[in-house]
């Protein structure tokens, strides 16, 4: 096994800086015991609601997978920490009061407010001394002041702190952070405040630079001069220009630790009393931290919690000032996930590289690479990072699917001058209209966009549909007779004939004026109105007869938090569907149908929901319209995979479809249920199930494709490219990432120089395609010559 020493020297070489340390020693010890590791770029932190700022930075987010469990970090903190216990963590005061409950001995902190006049004079008042004064909210001792022992110290202190602050008892021993998993004990350090050494002839002030010099060199923090060091010297009757003698050592604050310039020395956890009862404690306060350090002190009879860290930094466990050190990314890593014994030879990245991808939009990053992994890594699953803004997404998968299958792919203008697209093998050719084949028929697409005469078709072909009538929508007479003449207690449904995207239908109509609402919210010239089925909304996406994938389609809604308005609830979550590629043009929108909904519901725009109450905004389940996809294919049962097959089939010449089917459990017999399919989309969206909301993703594009082209010429090639001209800072190398990506090809990416380096992997026809594209570029980009060679395989990371 490899040893702590060494791993850190492997994170040493790989160039990470302190930032990134936690993150970079864990996803090297994953990547070695053979788990996936991507490292998350700015559109995760966007959609997890994770700032990006100098505590957050590139590098610190990413996602480990053992192929069963998938969890996402922020350095040592796993994302699914409920923030209510976050909070109450961080949180001083709250924190210490919940450790008292359970039995833990913490420093009695009080809490008090400096902004307010009162409580200012409360404190002065009730301090018992010596105690410890610092912000309910801080990290890295910035602003803490400790062992105070008189009102003047009191004094200079408050000065320099303002709002809410917690003052505590000062105890009095040894400082230890102890580090836990699952409430175990598993390594500890001692902390030292930070000193110097008299020569008898430097000041203070000089010593301290001398050895921020030699702390520089390690990659270690400064001794900084702040109050906290010049209150530790008046208490000595001491300042920065007096001269210590000969070997006299000089403490230099109450601070502890290294973020104050102090040392670290690793321990046995023995030398501590019961850490292991004290970590039992703190988890059964806080059950949800499965990871957790804290900081306490040793009186000898017991153990004084003072902080609880979250997530915890580790280097001073690999790589203490004294002491062995503790490789706790492994031991992470094998308590968070089921892994074997042995480790495997994973060369350490570069971190440097890593963090470059990201910063160039990349928003997953491959952390072992592959086998064309040079320095930079290859982008993983790239649909979700590179697919934004570069077209039909529909249209854009599928051609992606073909070029992945060894096809080749040309876009050209008919007679008419509209686009079109092709697909070709050896054996034949076939045109596409957005993403559509051509072997769907133009009477077929006709018939599928009337829905009235859709559900004629299914009829015919003794397929279930509700009930209804064709009616022009200003034959309101004629509507409401219909209406009238159904069973008592009868719900109608009103949607265009011709309608697409939910736009124009109303459904759960149940009385005439809300009908003849719907009439005039349809505007459309026809509409159909049948009777309202009960039941949730399924798409089950169908190819040659074949079943694919079904998604649980939910109409928009939001989930109150107590704190913001229905307005601002939609704004964010609008917010999180931008990392979609697909989801990121549905947002949910304001509109005379959700107005009606929500003045049913007694509320409006500025209503704030209660926490965790959940509120539809529309009577249709749409994506488009901002509605919830959630992936449920191995849920349904063979009864529906049936009805949607028979659905296809009732179309002689449809390639491909999207089957909407309403039922009460799509899990469930049909013939427990009243159900019924409510429309054939032969244009249907394929992205829906490459990117769902919730739920694993479908690649129904490469099934269509297969389907549609029963040959599959799959040579795979590797080749390396370089351009040069005007090809760096203009976003040449974003711009080559997705057209690879678009092309279906594995690639490494980086500057050289002027010039741009690609070794891509995949199909011959994409790497052809690839070289034809790459002398054009972006559009500031001036590519003045490409040189291509092939790559064997035994020269592959040539």
């Amino acid at each position: 096994m490899t040893s702590s020493a060494s791993v850190f020297k492997d994170y040493l070489s790989a160039g990470f800086s302190s930032d990134n340390c936690c993150s970079y020693a864990v996803s090297l010890a994953a990547a070695r015991r053979g788990l996936q590791v991507e490292w998350l770029g700015k559109p995760f932190f966007k959609h997890l609601r994770v700032p990006l700022n100098k505590a957050n930075q590139l590098g610190n987010l990413y996602r480990i997978s053992d192929g069963n469990r998938r969890i996402i970090f922020n350095k040592t903190l796993p994302l699914h920490t409920s923030k209510d216990v976050l909070r109450a963590v961080k949180d001083k005061f709250e924190s210490a009061a919940t450790l008292s409950d359970y039995g833990v001995t913490t420093t009695t902190p009080e809490l008090y407010d400096l902004d307010d006049r009162k409580a200012r004079k409360r404190l002065f008042k009730n301090v018992t001394y010596p105690v410890v004064i610092k912000p309910v909210k801080g990290s890295m001792g910035k602003n803490v002041f400790a062992n105070i022992e008189n009102k003047k110290e009191l004094k200079q202190a408050v000065k320099k702190l303002s709002g809410k602050v917690v003052c505590e008892r000062y105890v009095q021993g040894k400082e230890y952070r102890v580090y836990a998993l699952g409430g175990r004990p598993v390594a500890a350090v001692r902390r030292q405040p930070p000193y110097v050494i008299g020569n008898g002839a430097d000041t203070i002030e000089e010593l301290i630079e001398a050895k921020n010099h030699e702390r520089r060199e390690k990659a270690l923090p400064r001794i900084k001069i702040d109050e906290a060091t010049r209150l530790k010297l008046t208490k000595d009757k001491l300042t920065l220009s007096s001269v210590p003698s000969l070997n006299t050592s000089i403490t230099l604050s109450d601070k502890l630790g290294r973020s104050s310039g102090g040392l670290i020395e690793r321990v046995e956890l023995s030398e501590l009393n019961d850490a292991a009862g004290f970590c039992s404690s703190v988890q059964a306060a806080f059950p949800e931290l499965e990871v957790f350090a804290v900081d306490v002190i040793d009186t000898d009879s017991e153990l004084v919690a003072i902080e609880i860290n979250t997530r915890p930094q580790i280097s001073s466990l690999l790589n203490p000032d004294l002491g062995e050190p503790f490789d706790f990314a492994d031991a992470f890593v094998r308590h968070c996930f089921e892994v074997h014994n042995s480790e495997q030879s994973v060369t350490a990245p570069n971190a440097k590289l890593l963090l470059a991808q990201l910063e160039q939009g990349v928003s997953r990053a491959s952390f072992t690479g592959s086998e064309l992994a040079d320095e930079a890594p290859v982008i993983s699953e790239p649909n979700a990072a590179l697919l934004h803004n570069q077209g039909n997404i529909h249209q854009l998968i599928l051609q992606r699917a073909a070029w992945q299958r060894g096809f080749r792919v040309e876009s050209f203008m008919n007679s008419k001058g509209h686009a079109r697209w092709s697909i070709s093998s050896h054996e034949k050719t076939l045109r596409f209209r957005q993403n559509m084949p051509a072997v769907t028929s133009l009477k077929t697409r006709n018939i599928t966009n009337d829905k009235f005469e859709t559900k004629r078709k299914l009829v015919d072909a003794g397929i279930a549909a509700p009930a209804g009538e064709k009616f022009k929508a200003n034959s309101t007479a004629a509507v409401l007779s219909w209406y009238q003449q159904q069973p008592e207690g009868t719900r109608a449904v009103v949607k265009p004939i011709d309608g697409a995207g939910g736009k124009g239908v109303t459904s759960n109509i149940q009385t005439a004026d809300e009908l003849k609402a719907a009439l005039e919210y349809a505007q459309s010239e026809w509409v159909v109105v049948e009777e309202h089925i009960t039941g949730d909304d399924y798409r089950l996406i169908c190819s040659g007869g074949r079943f694919l994938a079904a998604i649980h389609r939910l109409p928009a809604s939001v989930t109150g938090d107590g704190k913001h308005t229905i307005e601002q609830l939609i704004e964010l979550k609008n917010e999180e569907r931008q990392a979609n590629p697909y989801l990121k043009k549905c947002v949910i929108r304001y509109d005379k149908a959700m107005a009606y909904r929500l003045k049913k519901h007694g509320c409006s725009l500025q209503t704030v929901l209660p926490e965790n109450e959940k509120l539809y905004l529309n009577d249709i389940a749409n994506i488009t319209a901002g509605g919830d996809s959630v992936d449920v294919t191995e849920q349904v049962h063979d009864d529906f995979k049936r009805l949607a097959e028979s659905a296809q089939l009732a179309f002689t010449d449809l390639a491909y479809c999207g089957v909407d089917i309403l039922a009460r459990d799509i899990m469930a017999p049909i013939a427990e249920q009243r159900t019924a399919i409510i429309e054939i989309n032969a244009n249907c969206d394929v992205a829906l199930h490459h990117f769902p909301s919730v739920g694993s993703p479908r690649d129904t594009a490469g099934e269509i494709i297969s389907d549609l082209f029963n040959a599959i010429d799959r040579k795979l090639s590797a080749q390396f490219f370089r351009i040069r001209g005007k090809v760096t800072n203009v976003g040449y190398r974003l711009w080559a990432s997705r057209r690879c990506a678009a092309l279906s090809l594995d690639a490494n990416i980086k500057n050289h120089g002027e010039s741009v380096e690609i070794r891509a992997y995949g199909p011959r026809s994409a790497l052809d395609q690839l070289h034809n594209e790459l002398i054009k570029g972006p559009k500031n980009a001036v590519p003045t010559d490409v040189v291509c060679r092939v790559l064997n395989e035994s020269n592959k990371h040539d």
